[in-house]
């Protein structure tokens, strides 16, 4: 503890695997330092290598339509094509999980206007998760209280309800 890997390390790791155009370097906090350490590696990336950072935070309160989940990918693919690293937490990768399983899970009692428009939805989900797949490069800081089981478990109590 106490010996740089946070504020040395990840940003030089993050940026040596933002490969413009073939790797989209990720960066994976604990909510709780995502505000203060975005701040810290956007100045060092600035300053070193003058490119910043894209913080990405997915919060499921937000209605996500169309528009915003093609903003979304849109600015995944702009992050992918300029090499800058995104700086997210964990519970915004859940989040974004989650809203595409209510999606999912809420298909079967709609219009079928409203139908149309949410296989527009699931179809640009699917655009950012094949990004995802394929581009990203992920770097976990504080992995023993990210992939904590406690939360985890409350992760998986979340999904149980959706069923």
């Amino acid at each position: 503890m106490g010996s740089g890997k946070t504020s040395v390390l990840l940003p030089l790791a993050s940026h040596a695997n933002a490969l413009v155009g073939k790797q989209l370097s990720m960066i994976v906090l604990p909510e709780e330092l995502v505000a203060s350490m975005s701040k810290e590696f956007s100045e060092q990336l600035e300053l070193v290598y003058g490119q910043g950072i894209d913080c990405l935070t997915i919060q499921r309160k937000h209605k996500y339509d169309l528009q915003k989940i093609e903003y979304l990918y849109s600015r995944l693919r702009k992050d992918l094509d300029q090499g800058r690293v995104i700086v997210t937490s964990n519970s915004s990768i859940q989040s974004l999980f989650l809203i595409f399983i209510e999606a999912l899970y809420d298909f079967r009692e709609l219009s079928q206007a409203e139908e149309e428009i949410r296989v527009q939805q699931i179809a640009a989900f699917q655009k950012i998760f094949i990004l995802i797949k394929q581009y990203f490069y992920v770097l976990i800081d504080e992995v023993d209280s990210i992939l904590d089981i406690t939360r985890v478990s409350s992760f998986s109590k979340i999904l149980l309800l959706l069923e």
